[in-house]
């Protein structure tokens, strides 16, 4: 995603906590207090007053735009630049880029990052995708011997592989295999420290490395 989709995708606040809702309640707002369900909206302070502990509350509480003054759209397209930053962003560069305070911005910058090295994620649940990928250098020329294993694609080559497990609409897990072949049990231990076995289902490819994950209790693995 970049700048242009974020504009397009957000043009105003209220997509923005429009989009916040649907991913943190499914379009289901419960109270941050009491858990409970039964919530009355109050559509101009965009905010919702729980009819159980009568506390209000609004989709923003609790994370890192909480009670601030600058647009959701801005916070979005700082993220974006943020993500797609080959080296890091100057702080400097994106207060001119976003039209805020040098001061604001290095606070939300400072506030983004330690949302993205936050590795206290609760286990995958529900619906689920894995699967592993190669990275490295660009291969070298075929008839460079020493490099030849570099030429070769997927798991024949001798690249670092990186596994992903992402749940559908929600959060993303990876992990650095420290083997370059990975193997079944490296995937199985990966699955049964990060997920919630009893309340998932996975969806994989057809690498034999998978096969062994039906026999885990209760926990369904679907090839495709």
């Amino acid at each position: 995603m970049n700048i242009l989709d974020i504009i397009n995708k957000f043009p105003n606040q209220e997509s923005c906590i429009k989009f916040l809702e649907e991913i943190r309640w499914n379009n289901k707002p419960k109270c941050l207090f009491c858990f409970s369900e039964k919530v009355n909206s109050v559509l101009k302070e965009s905010r919702y007053k729980c009819k159980k502990c009568h506390k209000s509350f609004s989709v923003t509480a609790q994370t890192i735009f909480h009670h601030t003054r600058v647009p959701l759209q801005k916070w979005f397209i700082l993220i974006v630049l943020m993500a797609n930053a080959k080296k890091s962003l100057s702080s400097s560069q994106a207060s001119r880029d976003l039209n805020l305070r040098l001061a604001t911005v290095w606070k939300m910058m400072h506030k983004i990052r330690k949302a993205m090295a936050n590795d206290e994620i609760k286990l995958l649940a529900k619906i689920l995708e894995m699967d592993e990928t190669y990275v490295g250098g660009k291969p070298r020329k075929y008839n460079d011997v020493d490099n030849k294993n570099n030429s070769l694609r997927d798991r024949g080559t001798s690249k670092e592989c990186v596994v992903g497990i992402i749940e559908r609409n929600g959060n993303v897990k990876l992990f650095h295999a420290k083997n370059k072949s990975i193997k079944s049990e490296d995937l199985m231990k990966i699955v049964k420290e990060n997920v919630d076995i009893n309340n998932s289902i996975l969806f994989t490819d057809e690498y034999r490395g998978y096969y062994k994950m039906n026999k885990i209790s209760e926990f369904y693995v679907y090839w495709q």
